[in-house]
C-alpha cells in the first residue's frame, strides 16, 4: 500500500537554495504600499 504524507510544511525542510531565495526576497508591507508583489 502507498502512503502519502500530506502534512506538507510542517515536515518539509527546505534546501539551501529555497533559503536562499527567502533571504533575498524584496518584502514591504501591503497595508502601506510597500510590498513589490501586492496585487492590491
Amino acid at each position: 500500500m502507498l502512503t502519502i504524507d500530506l502534512r506538507s510544511d510542517t515536515v518539509t525542510q527546505p534546501i539551501e537554495e529555497m533559503r536562499r531565495v527567502m533571504a533575498e526576497a524584496p518584502v514591504g508591507d501591503d497595508v502601506c504600499g510597500e510590498d513589490p508583489r501586492s496585487t492590491g
